[in-house]
């Protein structure tokens, strides 16, 4: 991870923002930005939201890989609601189950 703040750092302000070190930087960081947990900026102070955005409106990989990260978290989110729900029905019909056995 420190030689993509070494890049960042390096990156000069008006570097293409579809460029293969821009994607470099921005695929290092796209994980945190779809789940909505990257910071303004980096230690090396380089603004990484506008970054990534400006990124992914001009390049199509990367706006691809972001989609896919945001379809598959959006599945495994679905994944574990619907294994909630089946831990509340399968807990409910042990109780029952229970008083149903534990009377006369």
């Amino acid at each position: 991870m420190q030689r993509f703040h070494i890049l960042a750092q390096n990156l000069p302000p008006d570097a293409p923002a579809a460029s293969p070190a821009v994607c470099s930087l921005v695929r290092a960081h796209l994980d945190a930005f779809v789940d909505g947990e990257l910071t303004l900026h980096d230690v090396c102070d380089r603004p990484l939201v506008p970054l990534v955005r400006a990124h992914l409106a001009s390049c199509a990989p990367c706006t691809r890989l972001a989609q896919q990260m945001s379809a598959l978290r959006a599945a495994l989110r679905a994944v574990g609601a619907r294994e909630r729900e089946t831990a509340r029905a399968s807990e409910a019909l042990r109780r029952r189950a229970e008083t149903i056995l534990s009377s006369p």
